[in-house]
């Protein structure tokens, strides 16, 4: 009996003297060289999975310094945006305290001429005394188009004078900091993946360090292949 359950696990064990390389020739036989370098790739890999970690992680870190500096960009934009507007607001308010004297002193002269005696007295010391409101006035206007000559107050244009003319503002990028916030979170993302081929590198090499036939060097070569493409991949990853 024991002879046949010797004869039935004959298969097995001759699969299992295959696979640790019992029975094999010298040139079938793993290369001691092979098994020499393994630790060594084993190492290099290990620290190219670190470094692409290490460098998944500042890329995240900046870009959630730049997501703050946007925010903050964003909300001062925001606030100047609506200082201007006001400005620009009061200064519409006192145009049109300005337009209301100017004109009314206007007619009040036109109609001076054709009046006279006390009449044409009370018209021109009224027209004066709208004149004389337009003094203290002028100053206070910033951005008109035209005053004294009738012309309409132009909000628009004063405004985008008033916003082109405040270097606060305009030294302000919110957009240009969210789009470069959204890059280096892309990076990030990219970079992790590449952490991810590093990874694969690393088990492919501990196969072929633990393995004792030919598999040691289909192993050996995928994990240095992953290697090798993981590091070109990051150095497009640093350009793109």
């Amino acid at each position: 009996m024991a002879g046949a359950l010797q004869t039935r696990f004959q298969p097995i064990r001759a699969m299992l003297a295959k696979w640790d390389g019992e029975g094999l020739t010298p040139d079938q036989a793993p290369a001691d060289w092979l098994h020499r370098w393994l630790p060594v790739a084993i190492v290099l890999v290990s620290l190219g999975a670190a470094a692409m970690a290490w460098q998944a992680s500042v890329a995240e870190e900046r870009a959630t310094h730049k997501d703050v500096l946007g925010r903050q960009d964003l909300v001062r934009e925001k606030e100047l945006d609506l200082e201007k507007t006001q400005e620009v607001d009061a200064d519409l308010r006192v145009f049109g305290e300005y337009e209301r004297a100017y004109f009314l002193s206007e007619v009040l002269r036109h109609d001076r001429l054709r009046m006279g005696g006390s009449a044409r007295r009370t018209l021109a010391a009224a027209a004066a005394a709208d004149e004389a409101v337009l003094g203290p006035l002028e100053p206070q206007l910033s951005g008109v188009q035209g005053v004294g000559a009738g012309a309409p107050y132009n909000a628009r244009i004063a405004l985008r004078v008033a916003k082109s003319g405040d270097r606060d503002l305009t030294s302000l990028e919110p957009g240009r900091l969210r789009q470069a916030a959204r890059h280096q979170r892309v990076m990030a993302l990219h970079l992790t993946g590449l952490l991810v081929v590093f990874v694969v590198g690393l088990v492919f090499l501990t196969l072929a360090a633990v393995a004792r036939s030919r598999l040691s060097y289909w192993f050996a070569g995928g994990g240095v292949s992953a290697a090798l493409i993981a590091t070109s991949l990051f150095f497009v990853v640093r350009v793109v």
